[in-house]
């Protein structure tokens, strides 16, 4: 993702080095230029702000995605049926990371390929990634949901 996100940066920055010293047939207006970087910066700013975090309590486990969530996602003991940690592929299962849906449900992820798993009683399935797996299987157990 960020090879994406700096190699669209730079080409922006090429696209107007190339202008200005070649020039064009149609120049590009400056303010289109300032258009094109404020909505870069945005674009880049939100990727370099986002932040999953899990928390896991008594009541049951919360996750919020900044800055897509402003409050966090509560997901309360008694709805889940099931919750484990496991390894996924994010591309294969889910196509990508971020606030995913595929055909095993909907993920919140933004590295690795290991996540909480969470089997509601809905029928509904919910991954969440984690970049700490021991930790979160450990306190699965500690609350019975899970075996190691």
């Amino acid at each position: 993702m960020w090879l994406i996100i700096c190699s669209v940066d730079i080409g922006l920055i090429i696209a107007f080095v190339m202008d200005k010293v070649y020039g064009s047939s149609e120049p590009v207006q400056w303010w289109e230029y300032l258009v094109i970087t404020i909505v870069l910066m945005i674009l880049t700013s939100l990727f370099l702000l986002m932040n999953l975090s899990t928390r896991i309590d008594e009541t049951g486990i919360h996750v919020r995605f900044f800055p897509f969530h402003f409050h966090e996602k509560h997901f309360a003991w008694e709805d889940i049926s099931k919750a484990y940690v496991r390894r996924y592929s994010p591309l294969w299962e889910f196509g990508g990371w971020g606030i995913k849906y595929g055909f095993q449900g909907k993920a919140y992820n933004v590295s690795g390929n290991e996540g909480i798993q969470l089997e509601l009683k809905s029928g509904k399935r919910v991954l969440i990634g984690t970049t700490l797996p021991k930790k979160a299987s450990e306190t699965l157990v500690s609350y019975g949901l899970s075996s190691m």
